[in-house]
């Protein structure tokens, strides 16, 4: 007895490490599973992940694996999810296969004029067509990118200006993104004294937008006296581009 005895308590506090296999008996993993048939597998064959209609909101570690379907919000796609640490973030979405970016959407256009009757005057960027894989419920009117649904988004916009008169001093611009009539991104940009000469432009960042929200953009040139008679112009392409990151 006192044998038997110790020999249990011996096991009690002993570590026990192994490897777990289902249908072999020859584990090569820490979990290894082998199908019925590598041939022609049956529909028991596989591993089912916890499918679930609503994101677990509690308790939930890093790593952790979920199937969601059927959730009541339509922007959440059927597919497989994993928790980083900060959201769930989807692996596969059924039922696509996805060929190309669904989460970009870009407003292009070309053109704005800037003169000696302009000077300090905010004018609007153009834009013409917009170009996404998915529209969403994204429009393009007067110039204005119409949002189609919630989320955080990565921002960006391209543009460039010209002149074709000798200007004698630098000419300053200001550009302004703006959501429903307020600045969120702003950058400016200058023509240096040249004869021929242009500029290009460039700013972006991370902007929380509704379904609903008006983006445009605009640009400025303050009065400078000396450049008061220099004509400006849009060269090349607007560019308004909106990468979907998450909600």
């Amino acid at each position: 007895m006192k044998k038997k005895l110790s020999m249990l308590c011996l096991l009690a506090g002993a570590s026990v490490y192994s490897q777990i296999g289902i249908g072999t008996s020859s584990p090569k993993a820490t979990l290894h599973i082998e199908p019925s048939s590598i041939t022609n597998p049956t529909g028991q064959d596989g591993i089912l992940i916890p499918r679930m209609n609503k994101f677990p909101n509690s308790a939930v570690a890093k790593g952790q694996l979920i199937y969601m379907f059927n959730n009541t919000n339509t922007t959440i796609l059927d597919g497989l999810y994993i928790w980083n640490g900060v959201l769930w973030d989807y692996l596969v979405r059924a039922p696509y296969i996805i060929t190309q970016d669904d989460s970009l959407y870009n407003a292009q256009g070309e053109g704005f004029s800037l003169g000696s009757t302009n000077s300090n005057s905010e004018q609007s960027v153009l834009f013409s067509s917009i170009v996404p894989l998915n529209r969403d419920g994204f429009s393009l009117s007067t110039n204005k990118l119409r949002i189609g649904k919630k989320g955080s988004y990565y921002i960006s916009f391209s543009s460039g200006l010209k002149t074709t008169s000798p200007a004698p001093t630098r000419a300053t611009f200001y550009f302004q993104l703006k959501r429903n009539g307020s600045t969120v991104i702003s950058t400016s940009s200058s023509i240096p004294v040249e004869r021929i000469s242009g500029s290009n432009i460039v700013m972006a960042d991370i902007v929380s937008l509704s379904a609903g929200d008006e983006i445009t953009v605009t640009v400025t040139k303050p009065s400078e006296a000396s450049t008061s008679n220099i004509t400006y112009s849009g060269f090349g392409n607007n560019a308004l581009t909106l990468t979907y990151l998450h909600e």
